[in-house]
């Protein structure tokens, strides 16, 4: 036999003239130029393909290596086990995942090229609480490959809209792609559509039975327990590995029948947010957890107390379980300190106790031990874990194995972050959030001298009181930390903060900079503009930072030349005035993603950027609430067929059905596949012309929410949201409020589409004016909530309309 040494020229030679693999054998590292390395490692994966088993041993064999070729095996390896056309690998995305993990580098090279299994395996990666957990990410990948069209790709994009991770949830949009996807046979595809429109029967059942699909998601259909049942009699018999039921109505004893199957699935991802489980359902859930496959268990959102955590610790142990998410529940004390005693025994990796009841000693018992445990990435957000937490968390930081930490809302102060600084150095932090707390320029400057000594490359700032002296300190050494994304929005940052940034921004390494909801001004926006050109930022958001006619003068001449893709404008008082000269500046930047609602550019406005619309990058415009009306429509109709606009957000416009007249004559010849209309005077006549072009377009999301209620000659309303303000107690969910609406509308329940929150603050997070005015007292909330009245099933008029308004307003008074 012959045996081969690891040099390039000689692996060479073995390929050309076809030698046994098994007698090969690899170093460390290929010591020869990365192209030809390229080429040999992409020959090895072919032969791999064509099933040579002594390729695929070789390919192995080097990944677990070190430098280029180990990468580069590593990447091909992925592909391989997650398109599974080798007939000697069975697909199977979990190991596709962890290569895909160690090969990213070039994965995104091959993605960069167009290859749509290397864009799907990124935003698989993204998307995955295992990995990098990106969903904005995740779905620009996803969008990539569904545009090649990547039927798997298609699915999970459909996936991420349905379960609006990464945007905001688009029921349509997700039955669009899922659609494209079925279209192509993708099984997955075709049993959530099944699903989506026949509910859970015997003939969808049946569906799962005949086809190897390994991603249910049946979240926010409302399945509840009858449904699970029925779910639990046929999952052993399938290929699933990932099941997504959140927003169902699943309750305590619909987790008794999932618990008895759960050993004999292949479930490995259990997603149960946001239903009403107690903790009689988790001892149901905690008698089946042992001897599965199970790594990612999601019971956030629900009712669980102490006493269900408490049931959970007995079990975890013994678990496979990895990823654990039980924020939003009424976990104290008690609970977190039996969870704290037996993590160290368990396989737990990441970890999410975010807004529950979490006090000092239950925070201490958690924090101590750390040391002792895989944790990696630990969310304690918007507890409250008191001077004597961040005591503890300082002395464990740097022995623990923490990579993420989230303490957002924690009332984390100057005093507290000064000792936490000092404990930062040393460890493997790379993202910090510190949102929500009560910092102010002491705290961050002593973070300041701390930072360029940390890994963190993310850094959570937002909603603080950080002033110019913070800023100041902080810009001086950027330049020194690794730090690419960074927020400060919601701050006190000013003029001559932004004069600091402006100096070092150039020399960091931020592509991505949160600023939205400061007092900058139009000078602080000057001494920004003049660095933006310089520097590496691709991600800017300027949002509600007073930004006027003078400021988007100095910003257009400060975008020439820049990176940045996508900017945010939004709520400032941005005029007609000076948008001539912002338009002009577009077509010089790469700007693909512009947001400009809630400023006041008008009619006029909306005819200088339709001027240039059509030689810039954009394809993401938000114009929303900007008094266009009718005739700024209609300049910016004549401008869409020409330009890459696939997103178009008009809402809140004033446009009635004369605008809707000038739009539909364009949207066939334009790309536009998102189009939201919402809070406008559109009435049926304008709504129906648009229903009826909808099949001539690419359009898979329509938005005609809240506009002049659609009604029939007869008077009768098809749709018509209304909005209420109330004050409830914590403990009540979105679930409860559509519960009560509906005892309020008595026999015409049947008229609620849906019911959504749209905004809650709890009595801590609201201003001391806003307490006294609404007469909150601790334990309550503010709810901002929208009910959607349909007459699919029942039909109404206007009167009608106001008087069950007038019910659901009796029933929360």
């Amino acid at each position: 036999m012959i045996y081969i040494r690891f040099s390039l020229i000689l692996l060479l030679w073995v390929y050309i003239f076809s030698v046994t693999y098994s007698v090969v054998a690899m170093e460390k590292e290929i010591p020869h130029e990365d192209t030809v390395l390229k080429h040999t490692i992409k020959q090895i994966s072919l032969d791999v393909k064509k099933g040579h088993k002594d390729a695929l041993e070789l390919l192995q064999r080097n990944e677990k290596e070190q430098g280029t070729a180990s990468g580069l095996s590593a990447a091909y390896l992925s592909l391989l086990y997650w398109v599974g056309d080798s007939p000697i690998i069975t697909k199977d995305p979990d190991i596709a995942l962890n290569y895909a993990s160690k090969g990213f580098k070039y994965l995104k090279q091959f993605a960069e090229e167009d290859d749509r299994d290397s864009q799907t395996i990124l935003g698989s990666l993204h998307s995955s609480y295992m990995t990098c957990f990106d969903d904005y990410i995740a779905l620009t990948f996803y969008r990539k490959a569904s545009a090649s069209g990547s039927p798997e790709a298609q699915f999970r994009l459909g996936v991420m809209c349905n379960n609006g991770r990464g945007m905001g949830r688009s029921i349509s949009e997700a039955e669009f792609w899922f659609q494209k996807s079925a279209a192509q046979g993708d099984y997955n595809a075709i049993c959530a559509l099944k699903f989506k429109h026949e509910g859970m029967n015997k003939k969808t059942v049946q569906c799962l039975l005949e086809s190897p699909i390994y991603v249910l998601d049946l979240g926010g259909n409302y399945i509840r327990d009858k449904g699970v049942e029925t779910l639990s009699e046929v999952l052993p018999q399938t290929a699933v590995t990932s099941l997504i039921l959140w927003n169902n109505r699943i309750t305590d004893k619909g987790l008794e029948p999932l618990s008895r199957i759960l050993c004999s699935t292949q479930l490995h991802t259990l997603v149960l947010w946001n239903n009403g489980i107690g903790d009689m359902g988790i001892s149901f859930l905690v008698k089946g957890l042992n001897n599965t496959k199970l790594h990612t268990l999601d019971l956030g959102k629900n009712h669980i107390s102490d006493n269900g955590a408490t049931e959970l610790a007995t079990v975890l142990p013994t678990t496979s379980l990895k990823i654990i998410h039980l924020g939003e529940n009424q976990i104290g004390d008690v609970g977190a300190i039996n969870l704290a005693k037996v993590l160290s025994k368990s396989k737990v990796e990441s970890f999410d106790l975010g807004k529950n009841r979490v006090g000092f000693q239950g925070a201490v018992a958690l924090i101590e031990a750390l040391p002792n445990t895989r944790i990696s990435n630990l969310d304690l957000g918007e507890n409250k874990i008191g001077t004597q937490g961040v005591k503890s968390l300082c002395r464990v930081l740097a022995p623990s194995s923490l990579t993420v930490l989230d303490l957002k809302g924690n009332n984390i102060g100057d005093e507290e972050l000064v000792a936490l600084s000092a404990a930062l150095p040393g460890t493997q932090i790379h993202s910090f959030g510190l949102k929500g707390n009560g910092i102010g320029d002491r705290g961050i400057t002593t973070l300041a001298t701390f930072l360029p000594h940390t890994n963190i490359t993310f850094l959570h700032l937002r909603s603080n009181q950080i002033g110019n002296e913070g800023m100041i300190s902080l810009a001086g050494i950027l330049d020194q930390t690794k730090i690419h994304t960074i927020n400060l929005g919601g701050n006190a940052i000013k003029e001559s903060g932004l004069e600091a940034l402006s100096r070092t921004l150039p020399k960091t390494q931020i592509h991505s900079l949160h600023l939205g909801g400061n007092p900058i001004g139009p000078l602080g926006v000057k001494a920004l503009s003049s660095s933006l050109s310089k520097s590496r930022v691709r991600a800017l958001d300027l949002s509600g930072t007073m930004l006027t006619d003078e400021g988007i003068y100095f910003l257009s001449e400060g975008l020439i030349g820049s990176q940045i893709e996508t900017l945010d404008l939004s709520g400032n008082q941005i005029s007609e005035k000076n948008i001539e000269a912002f338009a002009r500046c577009l077509p010089s930047t790469p700007i693909c993603a512009l947001y400009l609602r809630g400023n006041i550019i008008k009619a006029l406005g909306a005819y200088y950027l339709a001027r240039t619309l059509s030689q810039t990058r954009i394809h993401i415009l938000d114009l929303g609430d900007n008094g266009l009306e009718d005739e700024g429509i209609r300049y910016l109709s004549q401008s869409l067929p020409g330009s890459l606009v696939q997103m178009l957000y008009l809402g809140g416009n004033h446009i009635t059905d004369e605008g809707i007249d000038s739009l539909s004559k364009v949207l066939e010849s334009s790309l536009i596949v998102k189009l939201n209309l919402e809070h406008n005077f559109i009435t049926s006549k304008g709504a129906n012309i648009l229903k009826r072009l909808l099949p001539k377009t690419k359009i898979y999301t329509l938005n005609l929410e809240d506009n002049k209620e659609t009604a029939s000659k007869s008077g009768i309303i098809e749709k018509a949201a209304r909005d209420f303000s109330i004050v409830l107690s914590e403990s009540i969910n979105e679930e409860n409020i559509l519960e009560q609406v509906q005892q309020a509308m008595g026999e015409y329940s049947s008229v609620i589409e849906q019911v959504q929150i749209i905004n809650e603050s709890s009595y801590e997070k609201l201003l001391p004016h806003v307490v006294e005015r609404l007469r909150i007292t601790p334990g309550r909330k503010s709810v901002l909530f929208r009910v959607i009245f349909s007459s699919s099933s029942k039909k109404f008029n206007k009167a009608e309309l106001e008087a069950f308004v007038d019910l659901i307003n009796k029933k929360f008074q």
